[in-house]
């Protein structure tokens, strides 16, 4: 009787480990990604807030019909850099269904970052 369940418990013993080891294995790719998006968003929040600091010193010195254009591309960054903020603060609550929509969602966050940069 005893080497019966013995002969039981080990293919369960067996079955859950193997879904533990998967388990792992997905959470530690979720967390690679999870780290990469994270990085990326950090530095375009640190571009984003570099350009911000310029702009905001350029209108300490602009003349006043300056000042008009720079306010405006000032405020177009603050735009830029919450909108990179509020992805950033999500990154941890992401799960696996909703990544690649989330993902996506980051990418145009990015990009549309990127394009102010360009444009200011």
């Amino acid at each position: 009787m005893i080497a019966k369940k013995k002969f039981m418990i080990i293919p369960l013993l067996f079955v859950v480990s193997l879904f533990l080891s998967c388990s792992t294995a997905g959470d530690d790719e979720m967390k690679k990604r999870q780290l990469e998006v994270r990085s990326e968003l950090e530095s375009s929040i640190a571009e984003t807030e570099a350009a911000i600091d310029r702009v905001e010193k350029d209108i300490e010195t602009a003349s006043e019909e300056m000042r008009e254009g720079l306010e405006a591309n000032l405020d177009r960054l603050e735009e830029s850099r919450d909108e990179l903020r509020s992805a950033l603060d999500k990154v941890g609550g992401i799960t696996a269904d909703e990544w690649d929509e989330f993902q996506r969602t980051v990418r145009r966050t990015v990009d549309n970052a990127k394009q102010t940069l360009r444009e200011v």
